[in-house]
C-alpha cells in the first residue's frame, strides 16, 4: 500500500463510519457448505451433481456493525485501474462489480450464517480509486 492510499483512507467516508460503529470485525475466516448446482449453468451438469455440496472457504476483509444493528461488508481491492476508469467512476464501478460480484455473494452469505442477518451494504473499497463501489450481487 502507497502513503497516498493510507492518507485517502484515513479521510474516506467508510473510515468515518468505522470510527462510529458498534463494532468492526477484521479478516474472519468462514467455511460454508453450498449446493454444488450454484457453480454451474449447465442444465446437464445440475442433474449430475444435485444433492451434492462444495465447501467454500474465505477470509471477510472487513464487516461494520453499525448502531442500529445493521451489517456492512467491506472488501479491500487493489485492482488495477486504467485512467479512464480513475477518471470515469462508472467504468470503474462496472469493472469492480463484473470482477467480484461472485465472490461478494458468497461472503454475504458468510455473513448471514454468521450473523443471522445479511449485509445491508455489501462494498469494496479500492485503493486506487480510494473511495468504496457498491457492489451489486447474485442472488444465490
Amino acid at each position: 500500500m502507497r502513503a497516498y492510499e493510507i492518507k485517502k483512507f484515513l479521510s474516506s467516508e467508510l473510515f468515518s463510519r468505522m470510527k462510529k460503529a458498534k463494532k468492526v470485525y477484521r479478516e474472519l475466516r468462514f467455511n460454508l457448505l453450498l449446493p454444488a448446482t450454484l457453480f454451474t449453468q449447465n442444465e446437464e451438469q445440475k442433474k449430475a451433481i444435485s444433492g451434492k455440496e462444495v465447501l467454500v472457504q474465505g477470509v471477510i476483509d472487513c464487516i461494520i456493525e453499525h448502531t442500529d444493528g445493521t451489517f456492512e461488508l467491506i472488501d479491500y481491492k487493489t485492482d488495477r485501474l486504467s485512467r479512464e476508469e480513475l477518471k470515469d467512476r462508472s467504468l470503474a464501478e462496472k469493472k469492480l462489480n463484473e470482477k467480484h460480484s461472485m465472490q461478494l455473494s458468497y461472503y454475504a452469505l458468510a455473513v448471514e450464517k454468521m450473523f443471522g442477518k445479511a449485509p445491508s451494504k455489501i462494498r469494496v473499497y479500492s485503493l486506487p480509486l480510494g473511495d468504496t463501489v457498491e457492489i451489486d450481487c447474485v442472488m444465490l
